[in-house]
């Protein structure tokens, strides 16, 4: 397997409903330094300006323990999907994200992509499926595929 390395694309920005709930969770996982990566079906919904339900992250750190601060920083809940292969879910309040933020219920599904983001991309079995977007780059509007 040799996965590509990340490489940038234009593409339309992100909705403006999306990025009051994405500088919430850059700032959050800033704050702890770790990088998240939008993956999947998120980059799908946020190039197509559509306002996010779920929001699937890839993260440096253990997915589990960051799910576990997210929804007590948040005063979401916490679900553990699947601790073997370090994956969680917080289901966030209606009201967090910041002025503008969500007005439904998001899910933020958490998984840890390892060493490296390319290779976790690799391994991903759909097209939508292998391709990360970081949060920082979603803020600036400049989408990466892998």
């Amino acid at each position: 397997m040799n996965p590509r390395s990340p490489s940038r694309i234009t593409g339309p920005p992100v909705s403006p409903d999306t990025l009051p709930l994405l500088r919430a969770l850059s700032e959050f996982f800033a704050g702890r330094s770790v990088t998240a990566y939008l993956v999947g079906g998120s980059i799908r919904d946020a190039l197509l300006g559509r306002r996010p339900v779920d929001v699937d992250l890839a993260v440096s750190g253990d997915a589990a323990a960051l799910g576990r601060e997210l929804a007590a920083a948040t005063g979401g809940s916490f679900i553990s999907l699947n601790e073997a292969h370090a994956a969680a879910r917080v289901a966030l309040p209606e009201e967090w994200g910041g002025q503008g933020g969500p007005t439904a219920r998001v899910m933020v599904d958490l998984a840890t992509f390892g060493q490296d983001i390319a290779l976790n991309l690799a391994r991903r079995d759909f097209t939508i499926d292998a391709m990360a977007l970081s949060l920082d780059d979603a803020l600036a509007n400049r989408p990466r595929r892998g």
